[in-house]
């Protein structure tokens, strides 16, 4: 019986040993892998972190360029407006001197015809007072 408790304890210090050999390789195994992992965890996160970024940027760009070509437009449309005011107001101003020609050109035949009545009438007729007031009225 001796020698069966013997290889027994023998058996079982064997046994106990492979164990600890599979038991600290399962430990450095798993160590790895947990370590594997959170670095990989951790490059998710920084890469993650950076299309946040990108994307925040991006967008803030893309709002930016909205921005200045919406200011663009509205300032070519203004552009545009200021144009067609100065045609609007060259107009008018074109017809105002066609307005001041004709009256200036009115003033000089009422003034010819009230210098021919007074010369050919006198100044005191009927013919130099009519001329007189429609001088008066160009």
């Amino acid at each position: 019986m001796s020698a069966n408790v013997e290889f027994n304890i023998t058996a079982f210090d064997q046994a106990s040993s492979v164990f600890d050999i599979v038991s600290s390789s399962a430990t450095a195994c798993f160590t790895t892998v947990t370590t594997g992992a959170y670095e990989a965890a951790d490059n998710v996160s920084t890469a993650s972190t950076q299309i946040t970024t990108a994307t925040e940027s991006r967008s803030g760009g893309f709002t930016k360029n909205a921005m200045a070509m919406n200011m663009a437009a509205m300032s070519a449309a203004g552009l545009i407006m200021s144009i067609s005011n100065i045609e609007n107001a060259e107009v008018t101003l074109d017809l105002a001197y066609v307005t001041l020609e004709k009256n200036q050109t009115a003033v000089t035949l009422a003034q010819q015809a009230y210098n021919k009545a007074v010369l050919d009438y006198g100044a005191n007729s009927r013919q130099a007072s009519d001329a007189a007031a429609k001088l008066k009225n160009a």
